[in-house]
């Protein structure tokens, strides 16, 4: 088992997990199967077809993509057990530390940690005999970030990201600003150099407003 948080459903979310999964293993699999997930599959379309950046993601690993059925959680009944006793593991570890709350998320990340190595640890010789029937790594890995181009900012000083809106500084109104999406930060560029991080909003038609930015406007 290896886990990340995720911050949304979203592509950036997915690329990186999985990756960081198939590192973790010092290997990949023959395939990889997933639900309906939209960052995998368009459920849209009327036969639910892989989108084109999952489908690229899987190509550079060579990796076969398979995706159950929609609303047929029984097909991926092993890997759904798991994750109900996953949980369970979390809340058990979270009650004996005696409290949910965490300074950072990298102190709740380490704390996930030691959860999965003490789990790992009953399984490592089943892992290591099925390590070597995994294939080859890449080079490098694939960057899982969204990178926009063009953004113009209106005369509010908005920009819009995502399906959500967020403020840049008022100097920038008019101009066009360049966007890299991580999984929990939007970066903003302007003529190649960095003007502001913020926190990615999750969901759609959200707006993230500093008034620092447009008072002087």
């Amino acid at each position: 088992e290896w886990v990340t948080l995720c911050y949304s459903e979203s592509f950036e979310s997915l690329s990186y997990g999985l990756q960081e999964a198939f590192w973790q293993m010092g290997g990949v699999p023959d395939r990889h199967r997933t639900d309906s997930l939209s960052a995998a599959v368009n459920n849209l379309s009327a036969t639910h077809e892989l989108r084109g950046r999952y489908q690229g993601l899987m190509d550079h690993y060579r990796v076969l993509p398979h995706r159950i059925n929609v609303r047929q959680p029984q097909e991926n009944g092993d890997v759904e057990s798991s994750h109900g006793h996953f949980k369970t593991a979390i809340d058990q570890a979270l009650l004996l530390r005696g409290s949910r709350d965490f300074d950072t998320a990298d102190a709740y990340r380490e704390f996930l940690r030691e959860v999965v190595e003490r789990r790992n640890s009953h399984r490592r010789d089943k892992f290591l005999l099925e390590q070597q029937h995994l294939h080859e790594l890449p080079l490098e890995k694939l960057d899982h970030r969204t990178f926009c181009a063009g953004i113009r900012v209106g005369r509010s000083s908005v920009i819009r990201v995502k399906k959500n809106s967020y403020s840049v500084p008022s100097r920038l109104i008019g101009r066009e600003v360049d966007c890299l999406i991580e999984m929990d930060e939007i970066i903003v560029r302007y003529a190649g150099q960095e003007v502001q991080r913020m926190p990615r909003l999750i969901g759609s038609e959200k707006s993230l407003i500093n008034y620092r930015h447009v008072i002087d406007s």
